[in-house]
């Protein structure tokens, strides 16, 4: 048993003693070694037993004669698969392992490092005695003898190979596309960089098209029939994109909805514009997934080498901001790119752009609140849901900004169905959660494009049964735009509503070209005077009198009468006189989010005095 109370607290120095190698220092950092064990960690036995039963290889050797190896470790034997005897007969054998398309790099390695004390690293591979292919990763330094000059190397050789094929895997993993099994991004970028080389070096003069393709509205496929039909759906469009380019092109996919192409045999603009228009037209037929038959559009942007880029950088984002283009001027159109896309203000545009094709599937949409009151007594009679985009880097986006691109792209129609259901779902969360003042209702605004689109009644009555909401409760809103789009089909609209119970609302009333004749023939079930009208009837005569005639008249059709842009006490006043039902307006209610505006549902929606 050890007694270390004789131990003294000064720093013991450091031993030393000679060797082989020259002078050998045994430094005494804590924990110390003390006693019989500090004893044995001089002795030459022990250092022995550490080089010996180290998981690395230690190595020496002889610098000034050829690089023989004057001593391994004993792991030399499990990793190359010899006995260190081999080594005795062969001082090279060691290195008559490493394979042939490695021995000129490690000769190199060891041969032209020779500067003295600094530590050096490289990677190399062997293949030993079992055949085994191994990696090894070496480090060594160099020690001068006495004279000042190279005589001995020194290091330690650690078998990496199960590290090496992991990141091997894991690298071939990246290349391939999981879902599709085409290529990934990361194969695209080095696979343009070896076309763009070669014709760099051959002076190829054949241009070559880099494409960025887009499938249109995907995500609601996901949605709606869920991940393994939208995978299997992806899959069968990698096949359509493969058959259709042959060998003429490569294919890649860059996640989601994106894939990209490198068309090769590009010699005229014309004849690849034609082509991909034909590669349009092949992904717009049906594809059948699971008993669904799915039709969609892409959205295509193309480049050209080395006109638009010249390196795959510049080339891949040429293409990309075409493809923008494409999205945001029109759903699966097709785009070459232009110079006036790189400007400043151009990119701004689309990246905001593009933010609003993401923004419904990154959940950055909101719904805001305006109430709607009794002219007479003040109190809230409903409200109209105004949709707001909450962008993460731009704050709350004015909707004059961003509904006319929905509208223009088509996102539209989603976020319009995307509206009705949020609406819906907070309705009958208030139904059940609070006393709503009797009779109250949601105006929902609906789109031209949404009110004639196929389904859309269904659409409607489907999203009022799953929430349990009555038709009562919810009002349509359309501007006189979406009657006159298409009277006959708009009539055809109006009817089924009408059947299924739903309120109809004219909004903006008195700025479009509608006349008497389609109030008479639609009979909506209210009418909305436009805040352009009812700015200055507190104050002008013609403006008042056009109010009433405009309230007059709907009252003559049996219309429910609004009066909107509300500011000011007077004007609510005067609107009340002429006989409006309803007000609407900033003085009585600001659009809020929902936590706001439920504070407007008790006592009874009466709201605190204005000052």
């Amino acid at each position: 048993m050890l007694d270390d109370s004789r131990e003294t607290k000064k720093t013991r120095p450091a031993h030393s003693r000679k060797s082989a190698f020259g002078k050998l220092t045994v430094v005494d950092n804590k924990p110390r070694l003390t006693g019989s064990l500090l004893a044995q960690a001089e002795s030459a036995n022990f250092l022995q037993e550490l080089i010996e039963y180290a998981p690395a290889v230690m190595f020496c050797h002889d610098i000034e004669h050829n690089d023989n190896c004057l001593f391994v470790s004993k792991a030399f034997e499990d990793i190359w698969g010899m006995p260190r005897s081999a080594l005795q007969t062969n001082p090279r054998a060691w290195s008559d392992s490493i394979i042939p398309e490695d021995r000129e790099f490690v000769e190199q390695r060891f041969h032209e490092n020779l500067e003295m004390g600094k530590a050096q690293e490289f990677e190399y591979r062997i293949r030993n005695t079992r055949n085994e292919l191994r990696y090894i990763h070496a480090r060594f330094i160099n020690l001068p003898n006495a004279y000042g000059q190279g005589a001995h190397r020194i290091g330690f050789a650690s078998d990496i190979t199960d590290r090496r094929l992991a990141e091997l895997e894991a690298y071939e993993v990246a290349q391939q596309d999981g879902v599709t099994g085409l290529a990934s991004r990361q194969a695209y970028s080095r696979t343009l960089a070896e076309m763009l080389s070669s014709r760099d070096i051959g002076g190829n003069e054949e241009k070559l098209v880099a494409v960025f393709l887009d499938i249109d509205r995907f995500g609601k496929i996901n949605d709606t029939l869920g991940h393994s039909v939208g995978d299997e759906y992806l899959r069968k469009v990698a096949e359509r994109i493969k058959a259709f380019i042959g060998t003429r092109g490569y294919v890649a996919r860059f996640g989601g909805d994106e894939f990209a192409l490198i068309l090769t045999d590009c010699d005229e603009l014309a004849s690849t514009h034609s082509r991909l228009i034909g590669l349009q037209q092949a992904l717009t037929q049906p594809i059948s997934v699971d008993g669904e038959q799915i039709v969609t559009t892409a959205s295509m942007g193309a480049a050209c080498y080395p006109v638009d880029g010249d390196d795959p950088g510049s080339l891949m984002r040429a293409a990309e901001l075409a493809m923008v283009r494409s999205k945001t001027r029109r759903r699966g159109s097709l785009t070459f790119y232009k110079p006036e896309l790189t400007s400043k203000s151009t990119r701004d545009r689309l990246r905001r752009d593009m933010d609003l094709r993401k923004a419904l599937s990154r959940k950055q949409f909101e719904l805001f609140y305006q109430g709607k009151f009794h002219s007479t007594s003040r109190q809230l009679a409903g409200a109209e849901v105004l949709l707001r985009w909450r962008h993460p880097v731009h704050g709350l986006v004015s909707p004059a900004e961003f509904i006319p691109q929905l509208e223009d792209s088509g996102d539209i129609l989603e976020v319009g169905h995307w509206i009705l259901d949020a609406a819906c779902e907070q309705l009958a969360i208030w139904q059940k959660q609070s006393s709503l003042p009797t009779g109250f209702s949601l105006a929902i605004n609906v789109s031209a494009a949404q009110f004639l689109s196929t389904g859309f009644v269904e659409d409607v009555q489907e999203t009022m049964n799953r929430h349990q909401v009555p038709a009562s409760a919810i009002e349509l809103e359309l501007t006189e735009s979406a009657i006159l789009a298409d009277p006959g089909r708009a009539e055809l609209v109006f009817d089924q509503l009408r059947e299924a119970g739903l309120r109809i609302a004219i909004d903006d009333f008195g700025t479009g070209y509608s006349s008497m004749s389609y109030l008479r023939r639609f009979r909506p079930n209210v009418l909305k005077i436009d805040r352009s009208f009812t700015l200055g009837c507190d104050t002008d005569e013609t403006s008042l009198g056009i109010v009433e005639s405009i309230i007059q008249l709907g009252r003559t059709l049996g219309m429910t009468i609004v009066a909107e842009g509300i500011e000011t006490t007077p004007q609510a006043d005067s609107l009340g006189r002429a006989g409006s039902d309803l007000l609407q307006g900033f003085l009585l209610s600001k659009p809020a989010p929902r936590d706001q505006f439920e504070a407007l549902l008790a006592p009874r929606g009466t709201l605190p005095e204005m000052p």
